[in-house]
């Protein structure tokens, strides 16, 4: 009898120590609530673990959060007759230029998107990376092609937008959506501008200076981080080369002067940037192009493919009309495509 007892007791103590190994496990699991977002955030990246090197300040989009929020969204344009997706748009009203194109023309930026499309079909090793990425169009054309794509947005109704287009779409596998703005350091929090008719024209520069938030009460609110401290999505995600497009509103300095180790770990031949607003910042820009060119990178016109000089200081005619490409010396095939 004493044995009896000595095994129910064993037995028992054995489902009370897997009942609270399984409890915390569930704990540690759970999602953790962002009062910016108002959305659920997990900090987990596409195979639901968290690499230990993930710094803490990168907020990992929970791509199954399901979002309550009422807006209209819409398919796209079939591109190279093959690809087509879906976006979530704005009111035209509030948003003029992106939503507004979008209804109208079924598309944005027609021949930057098809750009891209055709590059990440031709050479399938390449991911995405969408810096800025605004309702995602870059970002879901992407994922039509199944790419695994690094999409960073830090702008709450953006991030509702390209989480459900990728439900839609049915593509979350192939995202790592990460909801915060790129800076130079991690872990400050920053006020957007408002545009109130071109939701993507609102950025971290204000009249040329950052202005401090002091707290997480409103969706202008944003945290940031430093380009860096992705590298181990890349390196979790297998990513050796991607193509990337970068949009953000005259901070693209920080993208560079955050990036020094994804910029020398991956292979990134080919680069759409913003150039329209930064070029008139003239420290900003100068440093944009010490860095690209040491990294044997040289600018390129997106209207014509054609080198920029870039030993001249006249780079304030770059651009037609906004955006120029950045493109790797042995690359240059690709703006041909």
């Amino acid at each position: 009898m004493a044995i009896e007892w000595k095994m129910i007791n064993l037995v028992f103590s054995l489902c009370v120590a897997l009942t609270i190994g399984l409890s915390i496990g569930y704990y540690l699991g759970q999602t953790i609530q962002n009062p910016l977002l108002n959305i659920t955030y997990l900090n987990l990246h596409h195979t639901h673990q968290r690499s230990p090197l993930l710094g803490v300040h990168v907020n990992v989009i929970d791509l199954h959060t399901k979002i309550l929020s009422n807006f209209t969204c819409m398919k796209l344009k079939k591109l190279l007759d093959s690809f087509e997706t879906s976006v979530c748009i704005y009111d035209v009203r509030r948003d003029i230029y992106v939503s507004g194109t979008i209804v109208s023309q079924k598309i944005w930026e027609e021949n930057f998107v098809t750009k891209f499309v055709t590059i990440l079909n031709k050479y399938p090793e390449y991911a995405m990376i969408d810096v800025g990425a605004n309702i995602g169009v870059y970002t879901l054309y992407a994922l039509a092609l199944h790419r695994p794509t690094i999409s960073v947005e830090c702008y709450k109704p953006n991030i509702e937008r390209i989480v459900r287009a990728s439900q839609i779409e049915n593509v979350s596998k192939h995202l790592t959506l990460i909801g915060n703005a790129i800076y130079n350091r991690s872990g400050e929090f920053f006020k957007l501008s408002k545009d109130d008719i071109n939701v993507g024209g609102q950025g971290l520069t204000v009249n040329g200076t950052m202005q401090q938030a002091s707290s997480m009460a409103d969706q202008f609110t944003v945290s940031t981080i430093r380009f860096d401290d992705l590298l181990p999505l890349f390196i979790d995600r297998q990513i050796e080369n991607a193509i990337m497009k970068v949009d953000i509103q005259s901070s693209e300095n920080f993208l560079c002067a955050s990036g020094e180790k994804i910029f020398d770990s991956i292979n990134i031949p080919f680069i759409l940037m913003e150039w329209v607003d930064i070029k008139w910042i003239t420290n900003r820009a100068d440093f944009i192009i010490d860095f690209f060119i040491q990294r044997d990178y040289f600018p390129v016109s997106t209207y014509n493919c054609q080198i920029l000089n870039h030993t001249t200081s006249n780079y304030t005619t770059w651009g037609t009309p906004h955006d120029i490409y950045w493109i790797k010396s042995n690359y240059y095939h690709l703006c041909r495509l």
